[in-house]
């Protein structure tokens, strides 16, 4: 059982680092995200909102998962540390299919 749970200490060091790390290119497209509504009609796309969205919240979700996942483990939840631990990564995959939604449905444009 000790095993166990140092098997899964190491993995919440290395994927804390891992979303850590990746909050640097999130915090970077979520500055230029504001300028995805300078065509005219983009405010009024609802892909264009919910990519924004998506951009904007990321780096508030890996910090809370980073946080929740480590609360978890020191409770003795440890599935539910797991679990939490791999949320960034849905995060990741809606934002791009967000982003090939917008490509495909209104051919790479803001204003669809």
């Amino acid at each position: 059982m000790e095993n166990r749970r140092n098997n899964l200490r190491m993995y919440l060091i290395i994927i804390s680092i891992v979303w850590f790390l990746s909050l640097f290119p999130a915090l970077f497209l979520a500055m230029f995200s504001p300028m995805m509504f300078d065509a005219p009609g983009a405010t009024s796309s609802a892909w264009t909102i919910a990519v924004a969205s998506a951009l904007l919240s990321y780096p508030v979700v890996v910090v809370l998962i980073i946080i929740l996942s480590w609360v978890f483990f020191a409770k003795q939840k440890h599935k539910a540390a797991l679990i939490l631990s791999l949320v960034p990564a849905v995060w990741i995959l809606l934002n791009v299919f967000l982003w090939v939604a917008i490509e495909i449905f209104c051919d790479g444009s803001f204003t669809c």
